[in-house]
C-alpha cells in the first residue's frame, strides 16, 4: 500500500511539473510579446553617454538584439547580435550586478558554446560582409530595471534549456 502511494504521489508531482511548465513555443511567444517591450531602453552614465538596447527578434532558434552606443559628442556606434539559443551555456541567474558608473542600469552576460555574431551597422543598414562581422564568447544584455532583467533572462535561460543548451560549469 505504501509504494502505491509513493508512486502515485510521484506520478502527481512529474505530471504537475510538466503542466505548469511552459513549452518552447509557449516561451517564444512570450519573449516575443513581453520580452521585446521588457527589454528595449535607453540610458545614460553620468558622463551623458547613452545606451540603447532592444530585443529585436526571438525565432524558433535564435535571438537577435540591437545595441547602440551614442558618445557624448553625438557619435554612434550602433551593432546586432544574432546567437544560436542552443549556444548559449545555461546557468541559474540569481544575481544581478548594477552596471558600475551607470544610474539605475543593471548588466548580465551570458557565456557561449560558440561565437556569435556581432555586426556593426553603418548608416542604418547592416554591413554582412566577411570582414565586418567579429565574434564574442559572451553576450550582454542591458536592464534599467532589475525585476524586468530577471524575468527575461529566466526566460531566456528556459528557452535556451529546452533547446538543448549546455550547463555552463564552472569548476573554479
Amino acid at each position: 500500500m505504501r509504494m502505491l502511494k509513493n508512486t502515485f504521489l510521484l506520478f502527481a508531482i512529474l505530471l504537475a511539473n510538466s503542466t505548469f511548465s511552459q513549452t518552447r513555443e509557449e516561451t517564444i511567444e512570450w519573449l516575443n510579446i513581453n520580452g521585446k517591450s521588457l527589454s528595449s531602453m535607453s540610458f545614460k552614465n553620468e558622463g551623458n553617454v547613452q545606451v540603447i538596447f532592444k530585443l529585436e527578434e526571438i525565432t524558433t532558434d535564435s535571438l537577435r538584439f540591437y545595441t547602440n552606443v551614442v558618445g557624448t559628442d553625438g557619435t554612434h556606434n550602433p551593432w546586432i547580435v544574432s546567437v544560436l539559443i542552443k549556444d548559449i551555456l545555461y546557468e541559474e541567474i540569481t544575481k544581478i550586478e548594477k552596471y558600475k558608473g551607470w544610474t539605475n542600469a543593471f548588466l548580465i552576460k551570458l557565456s557561449l558554446k560558440n561565437k556569435s555574431i556581432h555586426v556593426p551597422i553603418e548608416n542604418g543598414d547592416e554591413q554582412w560582409s566577411k570582414k565586418e562581422i567579429k565574434e564574442r564568447e559572451d553576450i550582454t544584455f542591458y536592464y534599467t530595471n532589475e525585476e524586468n532583467a530577471k524575468r527575461v533572462i529566466k526566460a531566456i535561460m528556459h528557452l535556451a534549456k529546452l533547446s538543448g543548451a549546455k550547463e555552463n560549469k564552472q569548476t573554479f
